[in-house]
């Protein structure tokens, strides 16, 4: 695991952010680094994955272009699927989605959109708050690690609440499971960071580790009761760094309507206290995850929910690439930021 020395080092720079055609799919909550300019994009609306290619200049780091190259839909869920997060999985040829409609990790052949697979995650995910599950996934560039988050705090009563009027087809948990309140001005919200190991491609996937991060306060107020701060995506880079992406929905000062804020931070869990045997966490006193800022940005009305590495430049440096979820009319974009150390 990379130091925190070398996380305080480490800052991204804006380089590109470039609109997407306005005849492509629009809810696209989750990207995926395929390979030189290819991408896996995931749809929260419906159980498809999508292909598109990002062109981004090797030298500045800036986008050229932006297109669809194909839709296959996936054996997910079903037609409540809310597909969240994907990763590559260049050792099978698979790519994994988290689907926040049942809190599952799943793996899909792309190319028939088949299920193949998937992660037996602890119990205690099934007291997610509604559509505030498994929001955040990825996978390490060797292939043996794989790293997903709920959004928000798990509640038993709230699961129990919203599952009885949706008639979810999942079981309530058999454990009690309340980890804390939902993001507020003075507080953040405290979810279960996942990590998964294998020993080898196409072997199960085992827990091997759980620690409580925790998100920032609220930068504003509630806007007609409704006001959000979670993990929207997680990303690995190649030298194994961990980073979380947390997306923020409020009402900032002097404004009349909500806006985003989303931030980017690297993650160290290795003076953290592993949670995977604890039932609920809201009393949780121990040490949480340690997580070091490495941008951050008002973004309006763009609500960024999908990040992954890019391709390097020539100068050796690490690119991102984070992509919009555009329903309801919000701008359907892709935007690149440089990683440097310094």
């Amino acid at each position: 695991m990379t130091s925190l020395l070398l996380f305080a080092a480490l800052v991204a720079v804006p380089a590109g952010d470039y609109p997407r055609p306005d005849d492509g799919p629009t809810g696209l909550s989750g990207i995926a680094h395929v390979s030189n300019d290819v991408y896996y994009a995931v749809n929260d609306s419906g159980s498809f994955l999508v292909s598109l290619t990002v062109g981004v200049d090797r030298v500045s780091g800036e986008i050229t272009g932006c297109g669809f190259t194909g839709t296959v839909a996936l054996e997910a869920s079903g037609r409540l699927a809310d597909l969240e997060g994907v990763a590559w999985d260049a050792a099978t040829g698979l790519v994994w989605a988290s689907d926040e409609f049942d809190a599952s990790v799943r793996a899909f052949d792309p190319a028939t959109g088949a299920r193949r697979g998937a992660v037996a995650l602890p119990s205690v995910q099934d007291a997610f708050r509604y559509n505030r599950s498994i929001e955040a996934l990825a996978l390490s560039h060797d292939g043996r690690t794989m790293w997903c988050c709920n959004e928000e705090a798990l509640d038993i009563a709230d699961a129990r609440r919203v599952r009885n009027g949706l008639k979810s087809p999942k079981p309530l948990p058999g454990t009690y499971a309340a980890d804390g309140p939902r993001s507020s001005s003075s507080s953040g919200t405290r979810v279960r960071l996942m990590r998964f190991g294998r020993d080898a491609p196409g072997a199960d996937w085992r827990q091997t580790g759980e620690w409580a991060y925790e998100t920032d306060p609220l930068g504003g107020m509630a806007f007609m009761r409704k006001a959000t701060c979670g993990v929207a995506a997680l990303a690995v880079l190649g030298d194994g760094t961990l980073l979380a992406m947390e997306r923020e929905l409020s009402l900032k000062m002097g404004k009349v309507v909500p806006s985003l804020r989303c931030r980017i931070y690297a993650v160290d869990v290795s003076g953290a206290d592993d949670v995977s045997a604890l039932a609920e966490l809201k009393d949780f006193s121990g040490r949480a995850a340690a997580k070091t800022l490495v941008w951050g940005a008002d973004t309006g009305f763009t609500n960024y929910e999908g990040l992954c590495e890019g391709p390097r430049l020539k100068d050796g440096s690490r690119t991102l690439v984070l992509i919009s979820d555009a329903d309801g009319g919000m701008p359907a974009r892709v935007k690149t930021l440089v990683l440097r150390r310094e």
